[in-house]
């Protein structure tokens, strides 16, 4: 529940983790023992459009899952809205992981808002074509929202010349 989480609050909604992690297993989509139950996605996509897709108090957020991607099929929309992927190997055999992706940078990848931190098995920031195909296969999870206002990027600061604020200084005796 943590990536969902992440893509939920990514998208104006602000639910508390505990409260998606509970409603989850209450609803059968999530066991405390054995994490998502149906690596496909579609479980999440159905939490997030019966909570979330109709007048709940805020942005409405529709979800829809792929439970067969590949790594061109994420980078195409990443940075678009936020994704959240499950690699159904990515711990070894049959020990899967979600993480929400945040972009797509040529030079690095998919970049990642990963709820495993820097651990040295599900802590990647960062996924490349070569790590994402020796963790699939994969599985992914769009999440839409209708009216969701993003984030401004906050502008970066131009630098000023001293003299040019000397002479604004005279200017404006």
């Amino acid at each position: 529940p943590s990536a969902l989480t992440w893509g939920l609050r990514a998208l104006g909604r602000h639910p508390a983790q505990d409260w998606v992690a509970d409603a989850m297993i209450a609803a059968d989509y999530e066991s405390r023992e054995q994490g998502l139950l149906d690596g496909s996605g579609a479980g999440m996509a159905k939490f997030v459009n019966d909570e979330y897709g109709g007048d709940s108090g805020g942005p409405s957020i529709h979800a829809v899952n792929n439970g067969s991607v590949s790594y061109d099929d994420v980078r195409s929309i990443a940075g678009t809205t936020p994704i959240l992927i499950g690699g159904h190997n990515w711990g070894g055999p049959s020990q899967g992981h979600w993480v929400g992706v945040r972009r797509y940078d040529p030079d690095q990848g998919l970049i990642l808002a990963n709820p495993g931190g820097t651990g040295p098995v599900y802590g990647q920031q960062v996924l490349d074509r070569q790590a994402f195909n020796a963790r699939g296969p994969w599985s992914m999870v769009v999440l839409q929202a209708d009216g969701a206002v993003p984030i401004p990027v906050p502008p970066v600061p131009v630098p000023v010349d001293p003299k040019d604020v000397r002479i604004a200084e005279l200017e404006a005796q």
